[in-house]
């Protein structure tokens, strides 16, 4: 039974699920592991209400003693609990551990994707300024930030040489302009 309650705990954390959702998972595990360790050690009735042992084996163990229904070992049984509740549990820690990284860095790549969306909407506008400042502040991978930067520079040195009207503030101060002047808007085909 263990195996499903390992993979339904795995599936919460991976699916972003509530935390709470994966305790009430972990506490009817260790019920179900506790009844299941008291049913082995004292045999009050379980199995032969509910048929879940119902392999040759358990059969044959269980009446293999002078006193029927024959119990486990005490020790025996809280070993085999304890490895149980210990392997779950290593692997709850491990797969929030994993789930956790792949969240933040799920989260990361979004914020870079962000920031880099707005570095190159104001470069595209030729806002230095404003793409320096955002680049300054951007917590984005070192290689990008170095591409930004290299553009960023080689904008500046080249805005000297690129006409007046390839600047989009200087195309819309001019398309407002002839607009006030002839009392119409502009055309699509003039700006």
């Amino acid at each position: 039974f263990w195996p499903f309650f390992v993979l339904v705990t795995d599936m919460l954390l991976v699916c972003e699920a509530p935390l709470i959702m994966s305790i009430e998972v972990i506490v009817m595990f260790v019920v179900l592991l506790l009844v299941t360790s008291l049913e082995n050690i004292t045999r009050f009735g379980l199995y032969d209400f509910s048929w879940w042992e119902t392999s040759q084996y358990h059969r044959r163990e269980r009446y293999n003693c002078a006193n029927l229904p024959c119990g486990a070992v005490v020790v025996e049984e809280g070993a085999r609990s304890a490895a149980m509740l210990l392997l779950f549990l290593v692997d709850f820690g491990v797969t929030r551990g994993f789930a956790q990284a792949a969240l933040n860095e799920k989260s990361r790549i979004v914020a870079s994707i962000n920031v880099a969306n707005q570095i190159a909407m104001s470069l595209a506008h030729f806002e230095f300024d404003e793409a320096s400042t955002l680049l300054a502040d951007a917590n984005i991978p070192p290689e990008l930030k170095d591409a930004y930067g290299i553009i960023l520079d080689n904008l500046r040195s080249y805005k000297p040489y690129i006409p007046q009207s390839c600047f989009p503030d200087v195309l819309h101060r001019r398309a407002s302009q002839e607009a006030s002047s002839t009392g119409s808007l502009p055309s699509a085909r003039e700006s």
